[in-house]
C-alpha cells in the first residue's frame, strides 16, 4: 500500500450559526484554516496533494494574502468552488480529482476546516491502520460520548452511551475506489453526516481510530474561546510552565 494520500479540506460553509465565515475566524492570531494547513504541512511525506473547497470569491491567493497559508507550503492546491452543503462541496472535490490525474491517489483524507487542532500524526497512523487491514475501506476517529444522551422521538428515553455510543470526528480516511463505489450505491440520498456513513450504508467496513477531545469543531463563538484555552495550555506545557 502507498503511504501517501490526497487531502481534501472542506472550507466552504457559510458559518450561519457562528455568524461569520469560520475558516477566517482568528485563533491565536491566525485564521482557523491556517491550523489545518499547518498540520498537513507537518506530514508532507504522507500527503500526495491537497484539494480545498472554498466559497465563491475565495482563491488560494486570497488565503495567502490573509495570512491563512503556512510559509513554504509544499503543494499548489486544487481549489474547488464549494456547494450549498458539506456533501455538495465534497462531491465537487471528488469531481476535480477525477478530472485531474496529477492529483490522483488511492487514498483520500477528508477534513472539515472548522476543526483546527487535530494531531498531525494521525495522517501516517491512519494510513498505517488501513494498510494493515486490506478488507477495510476507511478509518474514522471517534471519542466516547461524555454526556448522558436522550432520545426524544415521541417518548423520551435514555441511550446507554457507555456501551456503544461514540462521537465522530475528522479527518476521515477512505480508499478512493471503494468510496466512489459506495457513493454510487447510495446515490438516491442527497446528504450524509460524514464519509464513514457513506461507506457503512454500502456495507463496507470502517475502522475506528482513537480520537482526541481537543479536536473541537468550531460551531459557535464559545468554541473558539475553548480552543484558545487549549492552545495556551499546550504552549505552557511545552515551555515547562
Amino acid at each position: 500500500m502507498s503511504n501517501r494520500a490526497l487531502f481534501i479540506l472542506l472550507a466552504a460553509g457559510s458559518g450561519q450559526r457562528y455568524g461569520a465565515y469560520k475558516p477566517m475566524v482568528k485563533l491565536a492570531g491566525r485564521p482557523l484554516i491556517y491550523w489545518s494547513l499547518k498540520r498537513i504541512s507537518e506530514q508532507a511525506r504522507s500527503v500526495a496533494g491537497v484539494v480545498v473547497a472554498l466559497p465563491s470569491g475565495w482563491t488560494w491567493r486570497r488565503l495567502e494574502r490573509a495570512g491563512a497559508v503556512p510559509g513554504r507550503f509544499s503543494w499548489q492546491p486544487v481549489v474547488v468552488r464549494g456547494g450549498s452543503t458539506r456533501f455538495e462541496s465534497l462531491k465537487n472535490c471528488l469531481k476535480a480529482i477525477r478530472q485531474n490525474p496529477s492529483v490522483w491517489a488511492d487514498f483520500v483524507f477528508v477534513h472539515d476546516a472548522a476543526r483546527p487542532l487535530w494531531p498531525s500524526v494521525w495522517i501516517p497512523r491512519m494510513l498505517a491502520s488501513l494498510g494493515k487491514n486490506p478488507s477495510a475501506s476507511g478509518v474514522a476517529p471517534l471519542v466516547p460520548v461524555r454526556e448522558t444522551v436522550k432520545s426524544v422521538n415521541g417518548k423520551m428515553s435514555t441511550l446507554d452511551r457507555r456501551e456503544y455510543l461514540r462521537a465522530s470526528q475528522t479527518p476521515q480516511l477512505v480508499r478512493l475506489k471503494d468510496f466512489t463505489r459506495a457513493l454510487a450505491v447510495c446515490s438516491p440520498r442527497t446528504n450524509f453526516l460524514d464519509e464513514a456513513q457513506i461507506l457503512e450504508l454500502a456495507g463496507l467496513r470502517v475502522l475506528p481510530f482513537e480520537g482526541y477531545f481537543g479536536n473541537i469543531k468550531v460551531t459557535y463563538p464559545v468554541d473558539t474561546a475553548m480552543l484558545e484555552g487549549l492552545l495556551r495550555s499546550s504552549h505552557a506545557h511545552r515551555s515547562g510552565v
